[in-house]
């Protein structure tokens, strides 16, 4: 494009120039779509891996809280104390 001075002249009327296409956006926005999809993906699987290392971590403090009460506690059998635990699936 020529320059006049700091303006820079624009030929409005050029076929040369690529007009954009609705094929264009959608191709564009599709292209969005999978990474934002992508993007939440990663997300729920971090979330995922901190719930269940959450309930694991639940499920073992328990466990040693009810083992901890000693051999004349109300939970003295393993089997006992497991029956307590809530197990999350």
């Amino acid at each position: 494009m020529p320059k006049a001075g700091n303006y820079v002249q624009r030929d409005y009327n050029s076929s040369s120039t690529r007009k954009s296409t609705w094929s264009d956006y959608n191709e564009s926005w599709k292209e969005k779509r999978a990474a934002a999809k992508e993007r939440a993906s990663q997300l729920r699987a971090v979330a995922n891996n901190f719930t269940i290392i959450n309930s694991q971590a639940t499920q073992a403090a328990t466990s040693l809280t009810f083992q901890n009460q000693g051999a004349a506690g109300p939970y003295a059998s393993t089997t006992t104390v497991m029956s307590r635990i809530n197990m999350l699936i």
